[in-house]
């Protein structure tokens, strides 16, 4: 086998296309395993981050990748690349070829003088748990590993299953108050798009209103760093022309009140940012997200 060592997360449409190929082969892809979330991470966080890309390959055929990062108070520790922003991190290959991954992995980084490796939110059902303790013993490496498991997921089924669950979401008393509470203010539109949200103006509503939303419960929002707003923006700009992005809004009397930035990736959607106008917070206070 071969490791191909990169200080960056290349522009490279070929790289691009086999690296997602891999993503889908895994015991459970997920988009924040693919190319475009680490080249969206290199380009918001690029005034930071110090990306180690490590290419596996076997022949002339690509079997691994581990998208990482060199620490930047440590230059002999690394992790991964985009455990600040994405809700799963692992090692890409598939599941039978992660052991010969992980060690080649770990192989080329005692090569680069590299001894440390934090290993934030890999999914406990990831084969990677079972590779990394006997990997790490063996090419003398002090790894800190932190499991997750995976979040609940809803299995929506065929159409009939899906008309039931409108129906039982439409019964409940909270989710009615809450649109009667909106309609006597006005028209209650929803919007669900795969396009709209690239648009600069929704993008920056959402970063206000994320902003406010925090501040007014006495928090901080990770978008008031400009590096966190470009990695949004670089996100779903790469992620709008794979047909991975969707966003919603939710407007009353055409008064944009309620955001969401989604994915669509491998046949599942995912609910990732959603924020709404502190001042409609008073009609659900139930609502915490």
């Amino acid at each position: 086998m071969k490791v191909v060592s990169l200080n960056e997360i290349p522009k490279d449409e070929m790289l691009a296309e086999k690296w997602d190929e891999l993503v889908l082969q895994m015991e459970q892809p997920e988009v924040f395993y693919t190319y475009e979330w680490a080249l969206a991470v290199s380009n918001g966080f690029s005034g930071s981050a110090k990306p180690l890309l490590l290419q596996i390959y076997e022949n002339s055929s690509l079997i691994g990748i581990a998208a990482l990062s060199i620490s930047p108070t440590a230059s002999d520790k690394v992790h991964f690349l985009c455990d600040k922003t994405g809700d799963y991190c692992d090692f890409v290959s598939k599941p039978t070829e992660r052991l010969r991954v992980v060690e080649e992995v770990f192989r080329e980084l005692r090569q680069l003088g590299k001894s440390r490796f934090v290993m934030s939110n890999i999914p406990n059902i990831s084969v990677t748990r079972e590779c990394i303790d006997s990997s790490s013993r063996k090419f003398n490496f002090y790894v800190a590993a932190d499991g997750i498991d995976v979040y609940p997921q809803v299995i929506l089924g065929d159409a009939g299953t899906r008309k039931a669950l409108r129906q039982s979401l439409n019964r409940k008393k909270s989710v009615r108050n809450l649109y009667n509470a909106l309609s006597r203010l006005g028209v209650v539109e929803f919007l669900h798009s795969k396009n709209g949200i690239t648009d600069r103006k929704y993008l920056s509503d959402f970063f206000e209103a994320h902003i406010a939303r925090f501040f007014a419960t006495g928090r901080i929002s990770p978008y008031v760093r400009s590096e966190r707003r470009q990695f949004l923006l670089s996100l779903c700009e790469l992620l709008s022309a794979k047909g991975w992005l969707t966003g919603s809004k939710l407007s009353v009397n055409k008064r944009t009140v309620a955001w969401h930035i989604g994915f669509e990736f491998a046949n599942k959607c995912f609910w990732y940012m959603p924020t709404f106008d502190v001042e409609y917070e008073r009609l659900d206070p139930e609502c915490t997200y």
